[in-house]
């Protein structure tokens, strides 16, 4: 597995030295209550993570699955694993995990996770 783990230390490498910070977070768990309309209980997780942007090409824009607007950033394979519905900060607007195609993977390691967002 040397060459997948040599790629992934690459990949992070530039990341970190070429990326930008964004803060992706995860709320969890909880407990609604029908009386009072309320959940409770919840636990969020932040991450921290250097991202680069990846430009989406003009014939992806279908005005549903792809919008005007959408990002898709670049992020090495970590402790923090990307999952639809996630909330991210970065650039300092808010946005939320639209989708996450497969990850990037050599010798059965993820290497990077690509991540598409909306405000």
């Amino acid at each position: 597995m040397g060459l997948a783990t040599d790629m992934k230390a690459v990949a992070i490498d530039m990341i970190a030295n070429f990326g930008e910070s964004a803060v992706f977070s995860r709320t969890e768990g909880g407990t609604f209550n029908p009386a009072t309309g309320t959940k409770t209980g919840e636990t969020t997780t932040s991450w921290t993570v250097n991202v680069v942007t990846v430009r989406i090409s003009e014939q992806s824009y279908d005005g549903v699955n792809v919008i005007t607007g959408d990002l898709k950033l670049l992020l090495p394979a970590g402790d923090y694993k990307p999952k639809s519905g996630d909330r991210v900060v970065f650039n300092a607007t808010n946005y939320f995990v639209v989708a996450v195609p497969a990850a990037s993977r050599a010798q059965g390691i993820d290497i990077t996770y690509e991540v598409q967002i909306r405000k």
